[in-house]
């Protein structure tokens, strides 16, 4: 959290039951636009939650971290055998957060494109380390597989 240099509103660990759904909602007023964001970050996942945001189905890694525009109607169906839990901050839109989204250390997903992140060696590095001090197995995981592209 104290990577985080603007203010924060809510951070929590949100648990999604394997067999859970959360039905198609709103969220007013929480969008990067609105001067607002919720960062997802999955500390715990299956290949069987359904995540949808404005239509698109999103596949929400463990260790990864995503901006979506919850002003879009958006849903969750957990239809796997183990349980959701993400990291989830809410934050407020500052002259820290508006550099961040518009660098390069933030990759933006476009309709159609698929394409790998560019990362460059000292993000990579940044990730590891932030990875690593999660301490846990999926955090360890993931520092491993991108210190081997290093």
């Amino acid at each position: 959290l104290h990577y985080f240099h603007c203010p924060l509103q809510a951070v929590r660990l949100l648990k999604l039951s394997a067999g859970s759904i959360i039905k198609e909602h709103m969220d007013a007023e929480l969008s990067y636009e609105n001067g607002a964001f919720r960062i997802h970050i999955p500390i715990y996942t299956n290949d069987k939650v359904d995540f949808r945001v404005g239509g698109d189905v999103l596949q929400l890694k463990e260790g990864e971290c995503w901006y979506c525009n919850f002003n879009l109607p958006h849903s969750i169906a957990n239809r796997g055998k183990t349980d959701r839990i993400h990291l989830v901050i809410d934050g407020l839109v500052n002259d820290w957060v508006n550099e961040l989204f518009n660098s390069s250390r933030v990759l933006l997903r476009k309709e159609g494109d698929e394409k790998e992140p560019i990362e460059d060696g000292n993000t990579l590095r940044e990730m590891i380390y932030h990875l690593r001090s999660m301490n846990t197995p999926a955090g360890e995981k993931l520092a491993n597989e991108m210190e081997a592209r290093l």
